[in-house]
Protein backbone atom coordinates (compact mmCIF):
# COMPACT_ATOMS: atom_id res chain seq x y z
CA UNK A 1 0.00 0.00 0.00
CA UNK A 2 1.61 3.43 -0.77
CA UNK A 3 0.41 6.84 0.44
CA UNK A 4 -0.96 9.06 -2.29
CA UNK A 5 0.42 12.67 -2.36
CA UNK A 6 -2.56 14.41 -2.02
CA UNK A 7 -2.99 12.22 0.81
CA UNK A 8 0.48 12.66 2.16
CA UNK A 9 -0.12 16.84 1.76
CA UNK A 10 -3.34 16.79 3.76
CA UNK A 11 -1.55 14.33 6.71
CA UNK A 12 1.09 17.35 7.20
CA UNK A 13 -1.38 19.84 6.79
CA UNK A 14 -2.97 18.36 9.78
CA UNK A 15 0.90 18.44 11.87
CA UNK A 16 0.80 22.14 10.85
CA UNK A 17 0.25 25.06 12.62
CA UNK A 18 -2.47 26.69 10.78
CA UNK A 19 -5.46 27.76 12.09
CA UNK A 20 -8.66 25.20 11.96
CA UNK A 21 -10.35 27.05 9.08
CA UNK A 22 -7.68 26.80 7.38
CA UNK A 23 -7.26 22.78 7.86
CA UNK A 24 -10.83 22.60 7.34
CA UNK A 25 -10.68 24.44 3.61
CA UNK A 26 -7.57 22.24 3.00
CA UNK A 27 -9.79 18.74 3.82
CA UNK A 28 -12.43 20.77 1.71
CA UNK A 29 -9.60 20.69 -1.16
CA UNK A 30 -8.49 16.84 -0.55
CA UNK A 31 -11.94 15.82 -1.36
CA UNK A 32 -11.13 16.64 -5.13
CA UNK A 33 -7.77 16.21 -5.29
CA UNK A 34 -6.49 12.45 -6.88
CA UNK A 35 -3.23 11.62 -5.79
CA UNK A 36 -1.73 11.69 -9.15
CA UNK A 37 -2.14 15.42 -9.58
CA UNK A 38 -2.76 16.31 -6.32
CA UNK A 39 -4.67 19.41 -7.35
CA UNK A 40 -8.01 21.01 -7.18
CA UNK A 41 -10.07 23.36 -9.22
CA UNK A 42 -13.54 23.88 -7.32
CA UNK A 43 -15.52 27.20 -7.59
CA UNK A 44 -15.64 29.85 -4.91
CA UNK A 45 -19.42 29.44 -5.60
CA UNK A 46 -19.09 25.66 -4.72
CA UNK A 47 -16.58 26.02 -1.61
CA UNK A 48 -19.17 28.76 0.36
CA UNK A 49 -21.93 26.41 -0.97
CA UNK A 50 -20.44 23.17 0.36
CA UNK A 51 -18.49 24.39 3.55
CA UNK A 52 -21.21 26.98 4.83
CA UNK A 53 -18.56 29.37 5.14
CA UNK A 54 -18.65 33.26 3.59
CA UNK A 55 -16.95 34.37 1.07
CA UNK A 56 -14.44 36.69 3.51
CA UNK A 57 -13.90 33.12 5.41
CA UNK A 58 -13.03 31.62 2.25
CA UNK A 59 -10.71 34.07 0.57
CA UNK A 60 -9.15 34.75 4.34
CA UNK A 61 -8.05 31.10 4.95
CA UNK A 62 -7.10 30.14 1.33
CA UNK A 63 -4.95 33.04 1.61
CA UNK A 64 -3.36 31.82 4.73
CA UNK A 65 -2.56 28.13 2.68
CA UNK A 66 -1.07 30.03 0.27
CA UNK A 67 1.06 32.23 2.10
CA UNK A 68 2.21 30.03 4.26
CA UNK A 69 3.13 27.49 1.39
CA UNK A 70 0.71 25.29 1.65
CA UNK A 71 -1.41 25.51 -2.27
CA UNK A 72 -0.10 27.20 -5.06
CA UNK A 73 -3.05 29.34 -6.90
CA UNK A 74 -3.36 29.43 -10.34
CA UNK A 75 -5.93 31.85 -11.04
CA UNK A 76 -8.02 31.38 -13.84
CA UNK A 77 -9.37 33.37 -16.91
CA UNK A 78 -12.81 34.62 -17.43
CA UNK A 79 -15.08 31.37 -16.96
CA UNK A 80 -12.08 29.28 -15.62
CA UNK A 81 -11.99 28.11 -12.06
CA UNK A 82 -8.83 29.04 -10.23
CA UNK A 83 -6.90 25.65 -10.00
CA UNK A 84 -5.20 24.80 -6.39
CA UNK A 85 -2.03 22.68 -6.08
CA UNK A 86 -0.89 20.87 -3.10
CA UNK A 87 2.37 21.62 -1.85
CA UNK A 88 4.50 21.08 1.11
CA UNK A 89 6.37 24.40 2.08
CA UNK A 90 9.84 24.10 2.54
CA UNK A 91 9.29 24.68 6.79
CA UNK A 92 7.85 21.54 6.46
CA UNK A 93 10.64 19.91 4.69
CA UNK A 94 8.23 19.92 1.46
CA UNK A 95 8.06 20.70 -2.36
CA UNK A 96 5.52 20.48 -4.59
CA UNK A 97 4.12 17.06 -3.90
CA UNK A 98 4.59 14.24 -6.80
CA UNK A 99 3.55 10.76 -6.65
CA UNK A 100 7.09 9.48 -6.88
CA UNK A 101 7.76 11.92 -3.83
CA UNK A 102 6.11 9.53 -1.28
CA UNK A 103 5.79 5.96 -2.95
CA UNK A 104 5.75 3.85 0.66
CA UNK A 105 6.03 0.38 -0.11
CA UNK A 106 3.46 -1.86 1.65
CA UNK A 107 5.61 -3.28 4.11
CA UNK A 108 6.68 -0.25 5.01
CA UNK A 109 3.22 1.20 5.69
CA UNK A 110 3.08 -1.71 8.17
CA UNK A 111 5.71 -1.17 10.15
CA UNK A 112 5.40 2.51 10.53
CA UNK A 113 2.17 1.40 11.64
CA UNK A 114 2.87 -0.57 14.11
CA UNK A 115 2.23 -4.17 12.70
CA UNK A 116 5.11 -6.46 13.90
CA UNK A 117 3.74 -9.63 11.35
CA UNK A 118 2.95 -11.65 14.48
Amino acid sequence: MKQGTATRWLNSIWAADLPHQSKYLACYLRKFMNNQSASAWPSYKRIIDETGLSRMTVSRYIKILETEGWIIRQKGRQGKNTKYIAKIPKSAGGKVVSESDYIVSERDYLVSEGYSGS
